[in-house]
Protein backbone atom coordinates (compact mmCIF):
# COMPACT_ATOMS: atom_id res chain seq x y z
CA UNK A 1 0.00 0.00 0.00
CA UNK A 2 1.29 3.44 -1.35
CA UNK A 3 4.72 1.71 -1.82
CA UNK A 4 4.90 3.74 -5.26
CA UNK A 5 4.98 7.07 -3.33
CA UNK A 6 6.91 5.95 -0.22
CA UNK A 7 9.52 4.90 -3.62
CA UNK A 8 8.93 8.46 -4.60
CA UNK A 9 9.66 9.91 -1.27
CA UNK A 10 12.57 7.81 -1.21
CA UNK A 11 14.04 8.80 -3.88
CA UNK A 12 13.28 12.27 -3.73
CA UNK A 13 15.46 12.46 -0.04
CA UNK A 14 18.71 10.33 -1.72
CA UNK A 15 18.13 12.71 -4.93
CA UNK A 16 18.94 15.89 -3.05
CA UNK A 17 21.27 14.34 -0.16
CA UNK A 18 23.71 13.28 -3.61
CA UNK A 19 23.44 16.39 -4.64
CA UNK A 20 24.76 18.11 -1.23
CA UNK A 21 27.07 15.25 -1.78
CA UNK A 22 28.41 16.38 -5.13
CA UNK A 23 28.64 20.30 -4.27
CA UNK A 24 30.38 19.62 -0.85
CA UNK A 25 33.18 17.43 -2.81
CA UNK A 26 33.26 20.20 -5.28
CA UNK A 27 33.89 22.71 -2.81
CA UNK A 28 36.80 20.54 -0.94
CA UNK A 29 38.53 19.46 -4.60
CA UNK A 30 38.48 23.64 -5.63
CA UNK A 31 40.19 24.36 -2.00
CA UNK A 32 42.01 21.79 -1.26
CA UNK A 33 45.16 23.60 -0.51
CA UNK A 34 43.37 25.19 2.59
CA UNK A 35 43.11 21.29 3.53
CA UNK A 36 46.90 20.64 3.72
CA UNK A 37 47.26 20.54 7.68
CA UNK A 38 44.43 18.40 7.67
CA UNK A 39 44.44 14.32 7.38
CA UNK A 40 42.52 12.39 4.82
CA UNK A 41 40.43 10.57 7.90
CA UNK A 42 39.36 14.73 9.27
CA UNK A 43 38.19 15.16 5.04
CA UNK A 44 36.47 11.94 4.74
CA UNK A 45 34.68 12.54 8.34
CA UNK A 46 33.34 15.49 6.57
CA UNK A 47 30.34 13.86 4.82
CA UNK A 48 29.34 12.01 7.80
CA UNK A 49 29.19 15.22 10.03
CA UNK A 50 26.95 16.70 7.38
CA UNK A 51 24.51 14.27 6.81
CA UNK A 52 22.14 15.66 9.51
CA UNK A 53 22.22 19.27 8.81
CA UNK A 54 21.70 17.76 4.74
CA UNK A 55 18.92 15.75 5.40
CA UNK A 56 17.22 18.92 7.58
CA UNK A 57 18.10 20.69 3.94
CA UNK A 58 16.79 17.41 1.98
CA UNK A 59 13.37 17.39 4.46
CA UNK A 60 12.68 20.99 4.52
CA UNK A 61 12.85 20.52 0.11
CA UNK A 62 10.31 17.26 0.83
CA UNK A 63 8.13 19.55 2.76
CA UNK A 64 6.24 21.02 -0.67
CA UNK A 65 6.02 17.50 -2.60
CA UNK A 66 5.18 15.17 0.13
CA UNK A 67 2.12 17.83 0.45
CA UNK A 68 1.31 18.08 -2.73
CA UNK A 69 1.56 14.26 -3.33
CA UNK A 70 -0.54 13.57 -0.59
CA UNK A 71 -3.34 16.26 -1.95
CA UNK A 72 -3.01 14.52 -5.23
CA UNK A 73 -3.69 11.19 -4.35
CA UNK A 74 -6.43 12.12 -1.95
CA UNK A 75 -8.32 13.76 -5.25
CA UNK A 76 -6.66 11.89 -7.86
CA UNK A 77 -5.13 14.96 -9.83
CA UNK A 78 -2.27 14.84 -11.86
CA UNK A 79 -1.66 19.05 -11.80
CA UNK A 80 -0.51 17.96 -8.30
CA UNK A 81 2.20 15.68 -9.70
CA UNK A 82 3.17 18.27 -12.14
CA UNK A 83 3.45 21.22 -9.81
CA UNK A 84 6.12 18.56 -7.83
CA UNK A 85 7.81 18.41 -10.95
CA UNK A 86 8.21 22.57 -11.56
CA UNK A 87 8.85 23.38 -8.35
CA UNK A 88 11.58 20.52 -8.04
CA UNK A 89 13.52 22.18 -11.27
CA UNK A 90 12.97 25.23 -9.88
CA UNK A 91 15.10 24.22 -6.77
CA UNK A 92 17.40 22.98 -8.61
CA UNK A 93 19.09 25.46 -10.87
CA UNK A 94 18.16 27.82 -7.62
CA UNK A 95 20.59 25.71 -5.80
CA UNK A 96 23.29 25.32 -8.40
CA UNK A 97 23.31 28.99 -9.03
CA UNK A 98 24.10 29.12 -4.88
CA UNK A 99 26.68 26.73 -4.77
CA UNK A 100 28.64 27.89 -7.41
CA UNK A 101 28.17 31.44 -6.71
CA UNK A 102 29.89 30.05 -3.08
CA UNK A 103 32.67 28.58 -4.41
CA UNK A 104 33.55 31.45 -6.21
CA UNK A 105 32.72 33.92 -2.91
CA UNK A 106 34.29 31.80 -0.58
CA UNK A 107 38.14 32.40 -2.20
CA UNK A 108 37.34 36.36 -1.77
CA UNK A 109 35.28 36.60 1.51
CA UNK A 110 36.34 33.45 3.86
CA UNK A 111 32.56 33.00 4.40
CA UNK A 112 29.77 31.01 3.14
CA UNK A 113 27.27 32.93 1.12
CA UNK A 114 25.01 34.79 2.80
CA UNK A 115 22.48 37.66 2.40
CA UNK A 116 25.31 40.18 2.52
CA UNK A 117 26.07 38.72 -0.72
CA UNK A 118 22.27 38.68 -1.71
CA UNK A 119 21.91 42.08 -0.75
CA UNK A 120 24.61 43.28 -3.46
CA UNK A 121 22.36 41.94 -6.60
CA UNK A 122 19.80 44.69 -5.84
CA UNK A 123 22.26 46.81 -7.49
CA UNK A 124 22.55 44.22 -9.96
CA UNK A 125 24.25 45.96 -13.03
CA UNK A 126 27.10 47.10 -10.15
CA UNK A 127 27.44 43.29 -9.48
CA UNK A 128 28.16 42.54 -13.65
CA UNK A 129 30.71 45.75 -13.79
CA UNK A 130 32.61 44.05 -10.92
CA UNK A 131 33.28 40.62 -11.75
CA UNK A 132 35.69 39.13 -14.91
CA UNK A 133 33.63 38.48 -17.93
CA UNK A 134 35.60 34.76 -17.36
CA UNK A 135 34.20 34.55 -14.00
CA UNK A 136 31.18 35.65 -15.55
CA UNK A 137 30.95 32.60 -18.18
CA UNK A 138 32.21 30.48 -15.71
CA UNK A 139 29.36 31.04 -12.72
CA UNK A 140 26.10 31.02 -15.44
CA UNK A 141 27.68 28.23 -17.97
CA UNK A 142 28.21 26.24 -15.13
CA UNK A 143 25.35 26.88 -13.52
CA UNK A 144 23.20 26.13 -16.46
CA UNK A 145 25.14 22.99 -17.33
CA UNK A 146 25.06 21.50 -13.92
CA UNK A 147 21.55 22.63 -13.32
CA UNK A 148 20.79 21.08 -16.59
CA UNK A 149 22.28 17.78 -16.07
CA UNK A 150 20.76 17.10 -12.36
CA UNK A 151 17.27 18.17 -14.29
CA UNK A 152 17.62 15.72 -16.63
CA UNK A 153 18.80 12.87 -14.21
CA UNK A 154 15.22 14.02 -12.19
CA UNK A 155 13.20 14.09 -15.00
CA UNK A 156 14.59 10.30 -16.32
CA UNK A 157 14.96 8.55 -12.67
CA UNK A 158 13.32 10.42 -10.13
CA UNK A 159 9.79 12.14 -11.24
CA UNK A 160 6.14 10.66 -10.52
CA UNK A 161 4.50 10.15 -13.55
CA UNK A 162 1.21 9.34 -12.27
CA UNK A 163 -1.12 8.83 -9.34
CA UNK A 164 -1.15 5.02 -7.85
CA UNK A 165 -4.53 4.11 -5.73
CA UNK A 166 -5.63 0.64 -4.61
CA UNK A 167 -8.82 1.55 -3.54
CA UNK A 168 -12.19 1.53 -5.93
CA UNK A 169 -14.07 3.54 -3.28
CA UNK A 170 -13.39 7.55 -2.41
CA UNK A 171 -14.14 6.81 1.27
CA UNK A 172 -11.69 4.74 1.50
CA UNK A 173 -9.21 6.16 -0.29
CA UNK A 174 -9.66 9.51 1.65
CA UNK A 175 -9.32 7.85 4.71
CA UNK A 176 -5.80 5.53 4.17
CA UNK A 177 -4.65 8.85 2.03
CA UNK A 178 -4.92 10.93 5.07
CA UNK A 179 -3.07 8.89 6.88
CA UNK A 180 -0.63 8.43 4.08
CA UNK A 181 -0.37 12.83 4.69
CA UNK A 182 -0.10 12.51 8.19
CA UNK A 183 2.32 10.09 8.78
CA UNK A 184 4.52 11.73 5.91
CA UNK A 185 4.07 15.47 7.10
CA UNK A 186 4.90 13.92 10.43
CA UNK A 187 8.37 12.45 8.88
CA UNK A 188 9.21 15.36 7.33
CA UNK A 189 8.99 17.64 10.25
CA UNK A 190 10.68 15.40 12.19
CA UNK A 191 13.94 15.43 9.82
CA UNK A 192 13.58 19.16 9.60
CA UNK A 193 13.75 19.59 13.12
CA UNK A 194 16.82 16.70 13.78
CA UNK A 195 14.59 14.66 15.54
CA UNK A 196 13.29 15.02 18.84
CA UNK A 197 15.42 16.18 21.25
CA UNK A 198 15.05 19.39 23.20
CA UNK A 199 17.31 21.51 21.10
CA UNK A 200 16.21 22.20 17.18
CA UNK A 201 19.20 21.03 15.17
CA UNK A 202 21.46 23.88 13.87
CA UNK A 203 24.76 24.93 12.20
CA UNK A 204 26.44 23.33 15.42
CA UNK A 205 25.72 19.78 14.46
CA UNK A 206 28.20 19.84 11.55
CA UNK A 207 31.37 21.52 13.18
CA UNK A 208 34.24 19.08 14.40
CA UNK A 209 37.50 20.50 13.04
CA UNK A 210 39.36 23.78 14.92
CA UNK A 211 39.93 23.89 10.67
CA UNK A 212 37.30 26.85 9.77
CA UNK A 213 36.72 25.55 6.20
CA UNK A 214 36.20 22.41 7.12
CA UNK A 215 33.27 23.28 9.18
CA UNK A 216 32.38 25.73 6.97
CA UNK A 217 32.10 22.64 4.27
CA UNK A 218 30.04 20.60 6.43
CA UNK A 219 27.59 22.99 7.06
CA UNK A 220 24.76 22.56 4.46
CA UNK A 221 24.82 25.61 1.89
CA UNK A 222 21.10 26.20 1.08
CA UNK A 223 20.29 25.41 5.37
CA UNK A 224 22.91 28.34 6.12
CA UNK A 225 22.04 31.10 3.34
CA UNK A 226 17.99 30.28 4.82
CA UNK A 227 19.09 30.67 8.32
CA UNK A 228 20.95 34.04 7.89
CA UNK A 229 18.62 35.60 6.04
CA UNK A 230 15.79 35.24 8.32
CA UNK A 231 18.81 36.24 11.03
CA UNK A 232 19.35 39.15 9.59
CA UNK A 233 16.06 40.04 7.44
CA UNK A 234 15.05 43.10 10.00
CA UNK A 235 18.52 44.26 9.53
CA UNK A 236 18.77 44.40 5.86
CA UNK A 237 17.44 47.30 5.46
CA UNK A 238 18.81 49.94 8.01
CA UNK A 239 20.57 49.60 11.10
CA UNK A 240 18.05 48.55 14.46
CA UNK A 241 20.88 50.10 16.52
CA UNK A 242 21.16 53.53 15.71
CA UNK A 243 19.00 55.79 18.69
CA UNK A 244 21.22 58.69 18.75
CA UNK A 245 23.69 61.22 16.21
CA UNK A 246 26.92 59.72 15.64
CA UNK A 247 29.05 62.52 17.35
CA UNK A 248 26.87 62.04 20.24
CA UNK A 249 27.40 58.24 20.64
CA UNK A 250 31.15 58.77 19.88
CA UNK A 251 31.77 61.34 22.58
CA UNK A 252 29.41 59.32 25.61
CA UNK A 253 32.05 56.39 24.66
CA UNK A 254 35.26 58.57 24.62
CA UNK A 255 34.26 60.05 28.07
CA UNK A 256 33.79 56.26 29.16
CA UNK A 257 37.20 55.26 28.45
CA UNK A 258 38.95 58.34 29.08
CA UNK A 259 41.85 57.43 31.79
CA UNK A 260 44.70 60.38 33.39
CA UNK A 261 46.36 57.53 34.96
CA UNK A 262 46.20 53.53 34.82
CA UNK A 263 44.88 52.84 38.70
CA UNK A 264 44.44 49.24 38.02
CA UNK A 265 46.07 47.37 41.10
CA UNK A 266 48.27 44.10 41.33
CA UNK A 267 46.37 41.21 42.43
CA UNK A 268 48.36 37.98 41.47
CA UNK A 269 51.82 36.87 42.88
CA UNK A 270 52.80 35.23 39.30
CA UNK A 271 53.03 37.00 35.91
CA UNK A 272 51.66 33.42 34.25
CA UNK A 273 48.64 32.47 35.80
CA UNK A 274 46.08 29.46 35.40
CA UNK A 275 43.09 31.02 34.35
CA UNK A 276 39.85 28.92 35.12
CA UNK A 277 36.25 30.79 34.07
CA UNK A 278 33.39 29.54 35.92
CA UNK A 279 30.28 30.13 34.25
CA UNK A 280 27.29 29.82 35.94
CA UNK A 281 23.86 30.25 34.27
CA UNK A 282 20.34 30.89 36.56
CA UNK A 283 22.94 32.02 39.89
CA UNK A 284 20.97 34.89 41.45
CA UNK A 285 22.76 37.65 43.90
CA UNK A 286 19.74 37.45 45.86
CA UNK A 287 20.93 33.95 47.21
CA UNK A 288 24.80 35.20 47.82
CA UNK A 289 25.29 36.80 50.81
CA UNK A 290 28.32 38.46 50.10
CA UNK A 291 25.99 40.54 47.11
CA UNK A 292 23.84 41.51 49.41
CA UNK A 293 21.36 38.11 49.33
CA UNK A 294 20.42 35.72 52.04
CA UNK A 295 22.88 34.16 54.27
CA UNK A 296 24.23 30.72 54.41
CA UNK A 297 23.22 29.88 50.50
CA UNK A 298 26.50 29.52 49.06
CA UNK A 299 28.93 29.50 52.04
CA UNK A 300 32.03 28.12 49.43
CA UNK A 301 31.50 31.33 47.15
CA UNK A 302 31.32 33.85 49.85
CA UNK A 303 34.69 32.28 51.26
CA UNK A 304 36.38 32.94 48.26
CA UNK A 305 35.13 36.58 48.17
CA UNK A 306 37.33 37.31 51.37
CA UNK A 307 40.28 36.02 49.23
CA UNK A 308 39.83 37.55 45.83
CA UNK A 309 38.04 40.35 44.02
CA UNK A 310 34.35 40.65 44.17
CA UNK A 311 32.61 42.88 41.47
CA UNK A 312 29.96 43.94 42.95
CA UNK A 313 28.11 46.76 40.59
CA UNK A 314 27.89 44.32 37.47
CA UNK A 315 24.63 44.22 35.33
CA UNK A 316 24.23 41.02 33.26
CA UNK A 317 24.60 41.47 29.53
CA UNK A 318 22.46 38.31 28.70
CA UNK A 319 19.83 36.49 29.74
CA UNK A 320 20.36 32.89 28.55
CA UNK A 321 23.78 30.65 27.54
CA UNK A 322 24.00 31.20 23.92
CA UNK A 323 24.65 35.48 24.22
CA UNK A 324 26.01 34.70 28.11
CA UNK A 325 29.13 32.79 26.66
CA UNK A 326 29.44 35.38 24.12
CA UNK A 327 29.37 38.29 26.46
CA UNK A 328 32.06 36.76 28.68
CA UNK A 329 34.59 35.39 26.27
CA UNK A 330 34.24 37.87 23.87
CA UNK A 331 32.99 40.88 25.13
CA UNK A 332 30.16 41.58 23.21
CA UNK A 333 26.94 42.73 24.60
CA UNK A 334 23.32 40.81 23.85
CA UNK A 335 21.95 42.17 20.94
CA UNK A 336 18.02 42.21 20.23
CA UNK A 337 16.83 40.29 16.95
CA UNK A 338 20.26 38.69 16.25
CA UNK A 339 23.06 36.83 18.37
CA UNK A 340 26.33 36.11 17.35
CA UNK A 341 26.50 32.57 18.24
CA UNK A 342 24.16 31.75 15.42
CA UNK A 343 26.10 33.69 12.59
CA UNK A 344 29.10 31.56 12.36
CA UNK A 345 30.57 34.09 9.16
CA UNK A 346 30.45 36.85 12.48
CA UNK A 347 31.00 34.65 15.30
CA UNK A 348 34.98 33.74 13.62
CA UNK A 349 36.08 37.59 12.68
CA UNK A 350 35.11 38.53 16.68
CA UNK A 351 38.04 38.72 19.49
CA UNK A 352 37.48 36.12 21.89
CA UNK A 353 39.55 35.75 25.10
CA UNK A 354 40.84 32.27 23.69
CA UNK A 355 42.44 33.88 21.11
CA UNK A 356 44.47 36.64 23.19
CA UNK A 357 45.57 33.55 25.23
CA UNK A 358 46.75 31.57 22.13
CA UNK A 359 49.31 34.67 21.19
CA UNK A 360 50.79 33.96 25.08
CA UNK A 361 51.20 30.69 24.58
CA UNK A 362 48.73 29.24 26.60
CA UNK A 363 46.53 26.44 25.30
CA UNK A 364 42.63 26.23 26.14
CA UNK A 365 39.39 24.24 27.06
CA UNK A 366 35.66 24.10 27.27
CA UNK A 367 33.50 22.20 29.02
CA UNK A 368 30.02 22.49 28.90
CA UNK A 369 27.34 20.05 30.76
CA UNK A 370 24.36 20.69 28.20
CA UNK A 371 24.12 20.12 24.24
CA UNK A 372 26.12 22.73 22.26
CA UNK A 373 23.65 22.65 19.66
CA UNK A 374 21.70 24.87 21.94
CA UNK A 375 22.03 28.53 20.66
CA UNK A 376 24.37 27.47 17.76
CA UNK A 377 26.91 27.52 20.61
CA UNK A 378 29.71 25.12 19.29
CA UNK A 379 30.18 26.90 16.16
CA UNK A 380 31.12 29.61 18.06
CA UNK A 381 33.61 27.80 20.12
CA UNK A 382 35.25 26.38 17.06
CA UNK A 383 35.52 29.95 15.56
CA UNK A 384 37.10 31.15 18.71
CA UNK A 385 39.68 28.20 18.29
CA UNK A 386 39.76 26.39 21.41
CA UNK A 387 42.20 23.07 21.79
CA UNK A 388 39.43 21.10 23.56
CA UNK A 389 35.72 21.44 23.61
CA UNK A 390 33.74 19.03 25.16
CA UNK A 391 29.60 18.84 25.90
CA UNK A 392 27.05 16.38 27.75
CA UNK A 393 27.63 13.47 25.04
CA UNK A 394 31.50 13.41 26.61
CA UNK A 395 31.28 12.52 29.68
CA UNK A 396 30.63 9.71 31.82
CA UNK A 397 26.82 8.35 31.28
CA UNK A 398 25.96 7.68 35.13
CA UNK A 399 26.96 11.42 35.96
CA UNK A 400 23.26 12.80 37.23
CA UNK A 401 21.69 15.02 34.51
CA UNK A 402 18.38 16.72 33.85
CA UNK A 403 16.62 17.10 30.14
CA UNK A 404 19.08 19.94 29.32
CA UNK A 405 22.14 18.36 30.53
CA UNK A 406 24.46 17.11 33.78
CA UNK A 407 23.70 19.03 36.93
CA UNK A 408 26.19 21.88 37.50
Amino acid sequence: MFLRQWWFILRYYLFWMGIFFFFRLAFIIIYYQRFSNDSFASIALNFYKALYLDTSAACYLLAVPTLLLGLGYLFQNTKFIRAINVYSLIFIFLYCFICIGEDGLYGEWGTKINYQAFSHFIHFREVINTISFKLLILFFGGSIITGSLLSWFYWRKIRLEELYSEFKYPMVRYLFGTLFLLINCLVVFTGIRGGWSPIPISQSVSYYSTNPVLNDAAVNTGWNLVSNISENYFNLDQNPYIVMPSNEAHQLVDDLYQLTTDTSPDILNTTRPNICFIILESWSADMVNSCGGLNNITPVFDSLTKHGVLFSNMIASAGVSDQGIAAVLSGQPHTNRTYFSRQPEKSKKISCLSKAFHEKGYSSAFFFGGQLSYGNIKSYLYNQNFDIIKEEKDYDQDLPRARLGIHD
